[in-house]
């Protein structure tokens, strides 16, 4: 295993680096470009210095393990230059960095991904994990990005494979060219047809196993009917930016998770298990009426604890804000407890009724879905969903599923609260 040199980037008050123009390589360089052109050669000497250093300790570097080394120092420095971008939140300054080739989607997609706030932007850290050296001018990086949370719902944490080209003396994020993904491949399961490209069979292959298994245990969990295994669903996991995140029962279309932004704490192959399956159970729920307007409207927040608590009871993959989420929970609900039904909208999180009041509510319905199962077992499930679709508020659903009274029903969840979770 080649040995592997961490390096930390520190720039102090000074600026490290003008933006100028994408360079041209047959033209002279200009001062930002011979600014960024002298950092590189400089890098390069202290990657020379290190390789030397380390062979006069008997630990003998190969050419590719050098070529290795030299790539990722170059690629960090691009990194604190692409963080400082973000810091003044100058579009012109980050598309320095970006191949011309690549289209203002992309762009837009690498750029929005988090917001638009300046302040927000300001806290973004890049941290390079990987370089592999495709060839002598194209590199395939993992990138990790650290950034405040512009929405509840997202990780604070994310990784991107990334693609860079070597232009002149600095290297460009682009997209790989057609000639790296290949033909587009085909891989069947009983009730799935996958399509994608070689560069993802081991994520697609990881997946459609899981996904087989977790359609079929859905179906069964609501005491819904699965279509027809002659009417298979096509999934197709494409290289080019999908935008598209619901199902109408058609083709079910996702980027690759080699140009995705993928939660840190998930592998390439979870990505794609739990986009496709949060789209069928989304599309599922959506059949068995419960996901229309309406009901939205009387239920939407329970509604999304379904799908997280679906979703790690079929995968094992709990929503990566999950643990967070409990914390808070845990945290600002000892000073209401008992909690109310009405917790559920109007419970707030003091000095902060954004985020943390919106992971708290959130928790809230899981914790009472999850009391719901506790008390009636997975089978009560399919008389659930008909419950949301029927009723409006929850006394009524309460005494239609649960035979129960609203105060009972709630006097058992807060003492399952108190028993799983420890509030008292």
């Amino acid at each position: 295993m080649a040995p592997r040199i961490g390096f930390e980037w520190r720039t102090g008050e000074e600026e490290f680096l003008r933006f100028g123009a994408t360079t041209n390589v047959e033209a002279p360089l200009s001062t930002p470009d011979r600014e960024r052109w002298i950092t590189l050669v400089l890098l390069r000497s202290v990657t020379a210095l290190l390789v030397m250093a380390a062979a006069t300790a008997s630990a003998a570097f190969s050419p590719a393990q050098q070529q290795r080394i030299q790539v990722e120092q170059e690629l960090a420095a691009i990194l604190v230059m692409e963080q400082q971008a973000w810091a003044a939140s100058d579009p012109n300054q980050y598309k320095a960095l970006v191949d011309p080739q690549v289209t203002e989607s992309w762009i837009g997609q690498w750029r929005g991904g988090w917001g638009t706030s300046r302040t927000a932007f300001g806290g973004r850290r890049l941290l390079l994990l990987s370089a592999q050296p495709l060839s002598q001018d194209f590199v395939r990086a993992d990138v990790q990005v650290m950034q405040p949370r512009i929405n509840w719902w997202q990780a604070s944490v994310q990784r991107e494979t990334r693609f860079y080209r070597r232009a002149g003396y600095t290297w460009l994020r682009t997209l790989p060219p057609a000639e790296y993904w290949g033909n587009q491949l085909t891989l069947e399961t009983p009730r799935l047809s996958l399509r994608y490209h070689a560069p993802d069979a081991q994520a697609v292959t990881a997946a459609a196993v899981q996904l087989e298994a977790a359609y079929l245990e859905l179906h069964a969990m609501l005491g819904v009917e699965p279509p027809s295994a002659a009417k298979k669903i096509v999934v197709i996991v494409q290289p080019e930016l999908v935008q598209t995140r619901s199902w109408a029962g058609g083709d079910i279309e996702l980027t690759s998770p080699l140009l995705a932004q993928v939660d840190a704490s998930q592998s390439d192959a979870d990505y794609v298990a739990s986009t496709v399956l949060n789209r069928i159970i989304a599309h599922t729920l959506n059949g068995e009426r419960i996901m229309n307007a309406a009901q939205l409207q009387n239920w939407g927040l329970f509604l999304s604890a379904l799908r997280g608590w679906l979703r790690a009871e079929l995968l094992g993959l709990p929503t990566p804000w999950r643990g967070e989420a409990q914390k808070v929970f845990v945290t600002h609900a000892a000073g209401s407890y008992p909690l109310r039904l009405a917790d559920l909208t109007e419970f707030q999180v003091e000095g902060q009724p954004g985020r943390n009041t919106a992971l708290w509510r959130y928790m809230a319905a899981e914790t009472l879905l999850e009391y719901s199962v506790a008390r009636a077992g997975q089978e009560a499930l399919p008389a659930l969903l008909d419950g949301l679709s029927e009723t409006a508020s929850w006394p009524e659903l309460i005494g239609v599923v649960f035979d129960a009274s609203e105060e009972e029903f709630v006097a058992g969840w807060n003492r399952y609260l108190a028993e799983e979770y420890g509030l008292q």
